[in-house]
């Protein structure tokens, strides 16, 4: 399994790469290397006084692998009294050991009754077919799906669980508000409202592997592996994005949805076995393909805007917009407040008309925007370049 440099450290910024070497657990990880390079040095421990003093802004993809690695005195808490071990062994001072990986002890999940949370993919195909229900008119359609994703203990009553769980706003009014904008083409608020669902799923993911690992850390293993199979049931419908995305450009076949499969086996075997640091990992790694999968899907909506204005499809270029200003949202924790994330959002809330085109050197130029965004969490080898479009 692989995990990456997923943030850059804000004290010392300039001295970090936009993409770590790779780390594989096929054998052992050491303690304190909490940025991944595969050393122990003053990078780490400035990272992990970053964390210990709340310097940076936790969110649902905040990296786990600071918490795993940096807490090298095992109480599952960082603090600055970890900091110390890890620059006395940077200049070779303290052997802080390392970490083992587990074998596999989970060949199938789910292991609990998960049925509450596939119905919420049910229930996301049940809103879209009403949605797209050409048969009516646009105000029975949106009446109709409206009051599909509003059915009690569904996707409207799991957005705003979500929110309160894990500080949000705005899941479940992202979709009602798309519903309500009758300014906009139904084709284009049909895109926001499915990827709008989608987000609901993806970000119920991330919290239920929080929750695993929260679990985990006070001694309730029942708890911690019903909220593995919790992520795993909301991974269901996460994965059919993912699956289009792997056909949307052949180097990422078996890229995408294998490498998560498989990470939750071992996620769930890690908290199966106890192993509360190889679960940080585990867990780490799937948040970092979660992000990779989004921008993958923003990505190909960059590419899809060039391909319409070329073809002088603007009615098309404008529901794609939609969809690639939609996906860029489930990300948007990753890449806001960056120049590369502020400019994408920005041209992807224009109109695409003939006075306000996309060209292809718009579209490369974009994707470098989107790169520079997301490079520091998903890892420079993840990244698409002009040639894969």
């Amino acid at each position: 399994m692989n995990y990456r440099l997923k943030s850059l450290p804000i004290l010392l910024a300039m001295s970090v790469l936009a993409s770590a070497p790779v780390l594989a657990l096929s054998g052992p990880v050491k303690r304190g290397d909490a940025t991944g390079d595969g050393e122990v040095n003053v990078t780490d421990a400035i990272r992990v006084l970053n964390k210990a003093l709340a310097l940076e802004s936790p969110n649902l993809f905040s990296d786990l692998r600071v918490e795993a690695l940096g807490d090298v005195d095992g109480n599952n808490t960082l603090t600055v009294a970890d900091v110390v071990p890890i620059l006395r062994s940077s200049v070779g001072l303290e052997e802080l050991g390392s970490v083992q990986p587990v074998n596999r002890t989970v060949n199938n999940l789910p292991a609990t009754n998960v049925d509450a949370i596939r119905a919420l993919e049910t229930q996301h195909a049940s809103v879209m077919s009403a949605y797209k229900d050409a048969t009516r008119s646009e105000a029975e359609r949106t009446a109709a799906a409206k009051s599909i994703f509003a059915q009690e203990g569904g996707l409207f009553q799991t957005a705003r669980e979500i929110e309160m769980a894990s500080g949000l706003t705005g899941l479940a009014g992202y979709v009602t508000a798309a519903f309500n904008n009758t300014g906009e083409p139904i084709a284009m608020r049909t895109q926001r409202v499915d990827k709008g669902i989608t987000r609901i799923l993806t970000y119920g993911m991330l919290q239920r592997i929080r929750l695993a690992l929260q679990k985990l850390n006070g001694g309730d293993a029942a708890g911690a592996q019903r909220a593995v199979d919790e992520a795993w049931a909301f991974w269901q419908d996460i994965r059919g994005t993912a699956l289009k995305r792997e056909g949307n450009f052949p180097r990422l076949q078996n890229q995408l949805v294998p490498p998560v499969d498989q990470a939750f086996l071992d996620f769930a075997s890690a908290v199966g076995q106890n192993q509360r640091t190889v679960a940080s990992l585990e867990a780490d790694f799937l948040l970092e393909k979660v992000a990779q999968i989004f921008y993958v899907a923003t990505a190909n909506y960059i590419r899809a805007l060039a391909a319409d204005v070329a073809a002088g499809n603007f009615t098309k270029a404008e529901e794609h917009r939609a969809e690639g200003e939609s996906f860029l949202i489930i990300v948007q924790p990753i890449v806001q407040g960056t120049p590369g994330g502020e400019a994408v959002a920005a041209r992807f809330g224009q109109p695409v008309t003939p006075q306000n085109s996309f060209t292809v050197a718009d579209r490369d130029a974009l994707l470098g925007q989107l790169n520079s965004a997301i490079a520091g969490y998903i890892g420079a080898p993840q990244l698409l370049q002009s040639s894969d479009f």
